[in-house]
């Protein structure tokens, strides 16, 4: 798909979507404090989604929504690359997913969905392709965010373990 018509099909989308293109400027603005308060209220659908979340405690959530960077992908995108180096973990929030293996699909995933994190604990590289079915959303988390979270929060480190080897079971 040539960049025009994928420019083109994104501010479409975040029309149809959103009502409109902009960046949300005045969240910028806010005091810190409303501005998680904020966060919390608009990704609390998310984060109930997200079972790394769920059992999280009010201070963790806090902290975690002032971290987390929103993410679009088109369809067709690839989110991630196997080989690559590893520098951030996804949440998706809205759409459908791949997951390849040596390019053979090995699972999907949907809505409430996390990824990315094996290479972030294993500090290297993916070890999967993660292809956009259709319009996505999400968030990232930086391998920086990744670790200051798993250092100050033990119980969030302790899931995330049990996780990547269940994943890797």
């Amino acid at each position: 798909v040539p960049l025009q018509a994928k420019v083109r099909d994104y501010f479409a989308y975040l029309w149809e979507t959103r009502g409109n293109v902009g960046k949300v400027e005045f969240l910028e603005e806010l005091p810190r404090q409303l501005g998680v308060d904020l966060a919390l209220f608009v990704n609390r659908d998310v984060i109930a989604k997200v079972p790394l979340f769920r059992e999280a405690d009010e201070l963790f959530l806090r902290q975690v929504v002032g971290l987390l960077k929103p993410v679009v992908f088109l369809p067709g995108d690839n989110i991630m690359l196997e080989g690559e180096h590893a520098d951030c973990m996804y949440f998706l929030s809205a759409g459908d997913v791949d997951v390849l293996v040596q390019g053979v699909a090995r699972a999907s995933l949907g809505a409430g969905s996390f990824f990315g994190e094996g290479a972030l604990v294993e500090g290297g590289w993916r070890t999967a392709t993660v292809r956009a079915l259709g319009y996505c959303e999400g968030y990232s988390l930086s391998v920086e965010d990744f670790n200051l979270l798993r250092r100050r929060y033990p119980e969030f480190d302790k899931r995330v373990l049990e996780m990547v080897e269940a994943r890797r079971r």
